[in-house]
């Protein structure tokens, strides 16, 4: 298994890949290609070139974490490039719009396609229902997660309209994100598990998938949308990584400079996953 971050916030060692706000993933297992997460724009396909993938010619699925516009916004541009269009798989509500709460004012911050522009282009949308679902042999897809370790969820920045019988806007509800997956590798060295930002809390997502698969996690990578915690909520967090010292921390995209730097200083498997990194999960040491 490899996991190669096409895109993130910051650029790598390649100075040619483009970053953007957002996240892309694409791991290969050998028999499969998974793509987790589009970026906020097509250059998640001219990155793919630079690092010698076609994702025309490659992607056997495709994963939205969540429907916001930083993770899903490199999918048209996808779609219009593959001869045959890979099934879209996303968490039951997706297709809810979402938006993000500044004083009196919302702003739409979900992804520039329904559901019926994906099935136009010939896309099969898959709606996970269960809880953990085993999308392609080793890769899962989780979701419905333990909600009792972080108690500051959820952000009330985050807001969703509900509707009224004759379509207008009746009143706005903040979103618990019931709509978030997470994938998980079952690698050779231990189970991995793939964050797009962990609204639900990324302490109720390390302890959800540890309880359902009876095994500690062998590393995580992503978001963590630390990037709004402080004080006691970021100090639960630091001192539940820590007490996971074999943990690769491959912190991205809303970790957050202050969460990022903390977690450096106290964990010993933290590095930045930045654009153009690779994880190759076949290495006799985790990260090879």
């Amino acid at each position: 298994m490899t996991v190669t971050t096409l895109i993130e916030n910051s650029p790598g060692a390649h100075r040619t890949l483009e970053a953007e706000h957002g996240i892309s993933f694409l791991i290969r297992t050998g028999e499969k290609t998974i793509l987790f997460d589009t970026g906020q724009t097509g250059k998640i396909i001219s990155n793919a070139h630079r690092l010698g993938i076609a994702l025309e010619e490659q992607v056997d699925q495709v994963v939205l974490s969540h429907g916001h516009y930083d993770h899903t916004g490199g999918l048209i541009s996808l779609l219009g490039l593959v001869p045959t269009p890979p099934p879209i798989h996303v968490g039951a509500g997706f297709f809810r719009p979402k938006y993000s709460r500044s004083g009196p004012t919302c702003t739409y911050i979900g992804p520039d396609f329904t559901r019926a522009d994906l099935e136009s282009r010939g896309s099969r949308v898959q709606e996970q229902s269960s809880d953990t679902l085993e999308i392609v042999p080793g890769v899962y897809g989780v979701t419905n997660f333990d909600r009792t370790l972080d108690p500051d969820w959820p952000n009330p920045r985050f807001v969703l309209p509900e509707f009224s019988s004759t379509g207008e806007i009746s009143s706005w509800v903040v979103d618990s994100f019931d709509d978030e997956v997470a994938l998980v590798l079952d690698s050779p060295q231990g189970l991995v598990l793939l964050v797009g930002c962990s609204h639900p809390g990324i302490l109720n997502m390390i302890y959800t998938v540890e309880t359902r698969f009876g095994k500690p996690l062998a590393a995580v990578l992503g978001g963590t949308h630390l990037v709004e915690a402080h004080g006691p909520r970021l100090e639960k967090v630091l001192q539940a990584l820590e007490a996971r010292p074999s943990i690769l921390l491959g912190m991205s995209h809303c970790t957050g400079k202050e969460a990022m730097a903390e977690i450096e200083k106290r964990c010993s498997g933290y590095y930045h996953n930045c654009t153009g990194t690779s994880l190759f999960l076949n290495s006799p040491n985790l990260g090879g």
